[in-house]
């Protein structure tokens, strides 16, 4: 498989070869310039992301950033920026070494001067190569429970990190199977 540009991701999407994307949204006490400085910081999810054992950074920041996040499981997950709107949000493909690749999105939207939302979406790789009919039970019983609860942590973690300046505790909302 080549590389993904945005382009193809939307068509790919839209023409039904990715699953259905899960996403969720954080209502977070601060606002959205204050939101963008925590989220587009290099190497931010060691001090955010529950489940975060270390984020190393090997460019950044823009379109062109590139990272790494190991997990507290050892697993580690290569991030490869392929959009970034300066205090608005960014997209990037995520995959563990030489594996399959899920597009993922991260916004921000002003709710208010001291409020903003924080939405992260996923649109995962697993089960993109089965026929809906085969990958329909299994996603919608295994994958958008997991991946929901997942990103919930995860816009808790900066949530908490914004609130209270300290660094989220691991697995502070709890174990993950995938992660922890």
């Amino acid at each position: 498989m080549g590389r993904i540009s945005l382009k193809n991701i939307n068509s790919d999407y839209m023409e039904g070869r990715w699953p259905h994307n899960i996403s969720i949204s954080k209502i977070i006490k601060s606002p959205k310039k204050n939101v963008w400085n925590v989220i587009s910081t290099s190497g931010i999810l060691e001090k955010c992301h529950p489940y975060c054992f270390a984020n190393k950074v090997k460019q950044w920041p823009g379109k062109e950033a590139r990272d790494t996040i190991e997990y507290l499981n050892g697993i580690t997950f290569e991030r490869r920026f392929i959009s970034w709107k300066e205090g608005d949000g960014y997209s990037l493909m995520i995959r563990e070494k030489n594996g399959p690749e899920s597009f993922v999105e991260w916004k921000l939207k002003a709710i208010s001067s001291e409020l903003t939302e924080l939405t992260i979406t996923v649109h995962p790789h697993y089960l993109r190569n089965i026929p809906k009919i085969l990958s329909f039970i299994p996603y919608y019983l295994l994958i958008i429970p997991k991946l929901s609860n997942y990103l919930e942590s995860v816009t808790s973690g900066f949530d908490w990190f914004i609130e209270t300046g300290k660094p989220i505790p691991k697995n502070h909302f709890g174990k993950h199977k995938w992660f922890s």
